[in-house]
């Protein structure tokens, strides 16, 4: 069986970008594969949505170059227009309009046909899952139906890829799902390439296939979640957590075995253990378990600790006050 080789759909080389003083870019390169969930995170300013723009068209004064399937970009020819749908950060509808009202004005503004408008617009409301809400007004519409309404006209022009700048802004946490799994069924059944910025890691935690981290206007990592931590948790050591019963003593003397680096102990019954780099995990994992029995502790739970993405972000970028 031959595999398939991901194809890159567009590619970003050596981007630059600056106002006045500011570079907003400092060469950034990457490529968006077919099909994917690319998720773009990095902090407030670090250059997501300048980054967006350029994709867009609505910045055409930069350095370096874009490709599209292989060809360069240009924001003249009306292909480009058709592949390409954008849900910018800061936009608005006329409340006083209808659901099926607002795509039918977005559709005639994007130059579609009356014909062809009419047939996407159910489509489109059910990829979103809105097909209730058609002939609602906007303004009896939640937080999370209006950003769903909002992604509907990107869609409708049926676009290959998916342009998204903070799409989960001021969304509530049952609507920030809400809207992952439309993701995940525009990626997975439709085919759709998805591009989206955030500064919140949980709006891409389980529904990206690949992160980009933006810093200060650079690229400083490019990787799928799961390897992402899995260097992270190489880079810290192995770490496990012991969870003590509430009526059992804790284990004593731990940090003096040559296979452990320290100890950290909380007042919830559990200590962090880190083991000092090298040897078997398996083996250190299993001595530390017959000490523990052999001290007769009682553990309501033992893990070894997987280090979470905002752990990973926070590492990338320097510090946690990078974050405020």
């Amino acid at each position: 069986m031959v595999m398939k080789l991901a194809v890159s759909f567009v590619e970003f080389k050596n981007i630059e970008k600056s106002y006045k003083d500011v570079q907003a870019l400092k060469g950034i390169s990457f490529d968006i594969k077919k099909g994917e969930i690319f998720g773009y995170i990095g902090p407030n300013g670090a250059g997501k949505t300048t980054t967006i723009k350029i994709l867009v068209g609505l910045i055409r004064k930069y350095e370096g170059s874009i490709f599209i399937e292989g060809k360069p970009i240009d924001y003249g020819e009306d292909g480009f227009h058709r592949i390409l749908g954008y849900l910018p950060q800061d936009v608005g509808f006329q409340e006083w309009r209808s659901v099926e009202h607002a795509l039918k004005t977005f559709g005639r503004l994007s130059g579609m046909d009356s014909n062809t408008i009419k047939d996407r617009i159910p489509s489109v409301l059910e990829l979103v899952t809105l097909e209730d809400v058609q002939k609602k007004k906007i303004n009896k519409l939640s937080g999370g139906m209006k950003q769903k309404l909002l992604l509907a006209q990107a869609l409708l022009h049926d676009p290959e890829i998916l342009v998204l700048d903070e799409p989960m802004t001021g969304l509530d946490p049952l609507s920030r799902f809400q809207l992952k799994k439309v993701f995940q069924k525009l990626s997975k059944e439709e085919g759709k390439t998805l591009f989206f910025s955030s500064h919140v890691l949980s709006d891409v935690e389980g529904v990206c296939n690949t992160l980009g981290v933006l810093d200060q206007g650079n690229v400083i990592k490019i990787s799928n979640p799961k390897e992402l931590r899995e260097e992270f948790r190489l880079l810290m050591g192995d770490v496990v957590e012991v969870i003590y019963s509430n009526d059992a003593p804790m284990a004593k003397d731990i940090e003096d075995l040559e296979i452990v680096e320290k100890v950290e102990v909380t007042e919830d019954k559990r200590h962090l253990i880190y083991f000092k780099s090298g040897g078997d995990l398996d083996e250190k994992i299993s001595r530390l378990l017959s000490i523990l029995v052999e001290q007769g502790c009682k553990i309501r739970n033992f893990n070894l600790v997987t280090p979470s993405l905002d752990d990973v972000y926070v590492e990338l970028i320097g510090g946690e006050h990078r974050l405020a």
